[in-house]
């Protein structure tokens, strides 16, 4: 007869992928069309960063605020919870659209970003629910639904635009609308189907200590930790400081919106397509292992597009797909490493934090990149990626002792 329980982990880690997928479609509609909108409302260009910075914030404050509340109350009501008043916050923003309101705008992009902090907490959901010699590969899945999104999101635009000014509404409201649609109904989803609770239903290891008895300040001061914030945090910062900037560089040399498009697809595809295998990879070679790969892959990327020309796309289509796929060995690895060796609570609490930091580098990356290619341009940009990458090489030399090939690692 089969194992009941995890036939129930299967069921919840399917119910959580599908989760992803659909509320991943919504935000990047969303967010595709945030800058565009932003333009049409204050008439300028000055200012069409600001609703996606916003979205940003609201996620890094999501992330803690959302992890340390799942503590309490669990993964499933918090993950509704979330989920619709991301999608609230989408029909607030299709309303700022046909009300021109730049200022109700902000404040949906803010509040969309908060709720769709609960998407990229999920990974650490599955994550729970399988041995931690499995877990590298649930997150892997998890990330890989984004695949999902980014893939259907784009596609909705003019669709759910004509859809839209086919009903007397603004055009840039329809894929607002698309995106209440999606996150709402996945709060629903969940409401229906992520029974039991995900946080009933978590794995302990030898690893996992189950009482807490750390605070935030001294689980950063772990190696392993050390060595998981360093390469998502700098990965993050350096795949947004070069990608923001290289349709601009593309652009000023001359190349078409589908040069650009094919670049850009590039990097989506390194950032997602491959998840799986990096799961695998983790779970066979270690953590820690593949995220340090992830960094070289990244110095690797910055290295072949910041000696590239403009015209050669085909060495800016490999050089963002490697930096795509950096940032995923190193997303996904890092992440891995928070799943480890920890009390649940401690997990949930860090891995917030940790969550935080990442979107926030992002978030400085986006409003600094801008600034350093008009200053230096798009070589001195990528050669300040490399630099940067000296942070995370430092930890790992430092703390070279977390590289001993072990299934799991527990906290002194």
């Amino acid at each position: 007869m089969p194992d009941q329980s995890a036939l129930v982990r299967r069921k919840l880690t399917g119910v959580l992928f599908s989760g992803v997928g659909l509320t991943s479609t919504g935000f990047i509609a969303a967010i595709t069309v945030a800058g565009l909108a932003a333009e049409d409302l204050t008439g300028s260009s000055n200012l069409a960063g600001v609703p996606a910075a916003a979205s940003t914030i609201g996620t890094a404050l999501g992330s803690t605020i959302l992890a340390s509340l799942t503590v309490r109350l669990g993964r499933r009501p918090i993950l509704i919870g979330a989920y619709i008043l991301a999608g609230t916050a989408a029909a607030i923003a299709a309303l700022a659209v046909g009300s021109a309101s730049f200022a109700l705008l902000i404040f949906a992009m803010f509040s969309l970003g908060f709720g769709n902090s609960a998407s990229h907490l999920t990974r650490y959901a599955a994550a729970d629910l399988h041995q931690t010699s499995r877990r590298t590969a649930a997150i892997g899945w998890i990330v890989w639904a984004s695949t999902i999104g980014s893939v259907a999101g784009p596609n909705l635009l003019r669709v759910s635009a004509d859809l839209a000014e086919g009903s007397g509404l603004k055009a840039f409201s329809g894929p607002y609308i698309v995106a209440a649609f999606a996150f709402l109904g996945a709060a629903g989803f969940y409401a229906m189907f992520l029974r039991p609770d995900p946080l009933k239903m978590v794995v302990s290891d030898d690893g996992d200590r189950i009482v807490s008895s750390q605070p935030l300040a001294a689980l950063a001061r772990v190696p392993r930790v050390q060595v998981a914030i360093a390469s998502m945090v700098t990965s993050h910062f350096v795949m947004v400081l070069i990608m923001a900037m290289t349709p601009i560089f593309l652009r000023n040399g001359g190349a078409g919106l589908e040069i650009v498009g094919i670049v850009i697809s590039a990097h989506t595809l390194g950032m997602f397509a491959l998840s799986p295998l990096t799961g695998i990879l983790g779970d066979r070679f270690g953590r820690p292992q593949v995220a340090a790969a992830g960094m070289a892959i990244v110095l690797i990327s910055v290295a072949l597009a910041g000696t590239a020309p403009a015209d050669s796309t085909a060495r800016l289509v490999a050089a963002l797909f490697l930096l795509g796929l950096g940032w995923n060995f190193a997303f996904i690895g890092g992440s891995a490493i928070l799943t480890e060796g920890l009390a649940i609570d401690e997990r949930l609490r860090l891995q917030g934090a940790v969550d935080a930091s990442v979107w926030l580098s992002g978030a400085a990356a986006s409003l600094s990149s801008g600034i350093i290619l008009a200053a230096a341009g798009y070589p001195y940009l990528n050669a300040l990626g490399a630099a940067l990458l000296l942070i995370p090489a430092g930890v790992f030399i430092h703390h070279r002792s977390v590289f001993a090939r072990q299934r799991t690692a527990t906290l002194p």
